[in-house]
């Protein structure tokens, strides 16, 4: 998902940019190595990223399960 949003690739045309090429990214993991996780888990994420917004700029959030 990060490639397509804020991600670049060459082809032999040339370079494709993604569909925000100048976004800066944070991630913030809520689940373990092997992809489980809780609703509370998930929700303090969320709260994460509400929290500390404005310290990195956060202005959209996509969530992908």
């Amino acid at each position: 998902m990060a490639g397509l949003i804020a991600g670049h690739a060459t082809q032999a045309a040339g370079s494709v940019p993604g569909v925000a090429p100048g976004a800066t990214l944070v991630s913030v993991k809520v689940a373990g190595d092997d992809g489980s996780t809780t609703l509370g888990q998930v929700i303090q994420g969320i709260g994460w990223a509400v929290a500390n917004r404005a310290r990195y700029g956060i202005r959209v959030l996509s969530i992908s399960f």
